[in-house]
């Protein structure tokens, strides 16, 4: 009788450990899920490439990076590459942006995205870089990817981010402003602790960059940023609701 008694104190013990589990064991679940028993699939992403790697038939869109930030990955508009949105503004909100370089923290919007007025953090950013090789510039995205006012270099050539109090020729893959382009070519690149980052195509030639615009251009035109003077023949600037886009990507 002592060993059945025994044995059921036992098994006793065992029911009430198994009734909560939570003060007895400590669950380690497998990467990307969550919960009592790992049952929910939540990954922590840190941009747009994530979604790709965990879901290739991924689907362009407004997708959360590490749960709080909002933003649109664009999957399709071009060939090969992976685009996470930084930042998205429209002319007529310039002014919030006009003074604020990359390398300061200015987040808008970062928890309810939207074209017009958008921003991540710096952190964000860093986030996204870190996982990225190239940087672009669009404008008024995503009525359609249009080339004819368009940026796109290597974070090699360009680091967003250690690009400070700067005004420079630095290399494109392409640019185009108002369709003056050129390929793998030099631009001028201004970016300053009052300066949004930008380029100049009234200045780039004749400050030395093979990049020459100065055709159609007004004096000291500013395009993709910064919008201190503007040319209305230029895609971003065209109206107050044209909008402007920075992002950063990588290949898939």
């Amino acid at each position: 009788m002592a060993v059945v008694n025994q044995t059921l104190a036992l098994m006793e013990a065992h029911a009430q450990s198994c009734d909560n589990i939570r003060k007895q064991y400590t669950c380690a679940c497998p990467r990307n899920y969550q919960g009592k028993r790992c049952e929910i699939f939540h990954p922590r992403v840190k941009s747009c490439q994530s979604y790709i790697d965990l879901k290739p038939e991924s689907e362009s869109g407004v997708y959360n990076l590490n749960d709080t930030v909002q933003t649109y990955c664009d999957f399709d508009s071009e060939a090969g590459k992976v685009w996470t949105l930084i930042q998205s503004f429209s002319l007529e909100n310039k002014a919030f942006y006009k003074r604020e370089p990359f390398y300061f923290n200015f987040p808008r919007n970062e928890t309810r995205f939207n074209w017009n007025d958008f921003r991540v953090s710096y952190q964000a950013m860093v986030n996204i870089r870190d996982n990225s090789t190239h940087w672009r510039v669009t404008c008024n995205f995503p009525s359609g990817l249009d080339f004819t006012d368009y940026a796109r270099a290597t974070l090699q050539a360009t680091d967003l981010l250690t690009f400070v109090n700067q005004d420079r020729c630095r290399k494109f893959e392409y640019i185009s402003v108002r369709g003056q382009s050129c390929t793998d070519c030099s631009g001028m690149i201004v970016q300053r602790d009052t300066q949004h980052m930008h380029t100049d195509s009234y200045w780039s030639g004749r400050n030395g960059c093979f990049w020459d615009p100065r055709i159609g251009s007004v004096v000291g035109e500013d395009n993709f940023g910064f919008y201190n003077t503007i040319n209305t023949q230029h895609s971003c600037t065209k109206n107050s609701l044209s909008t402007t886009q920075w992002w950063l990507g990588a290949g898939l």
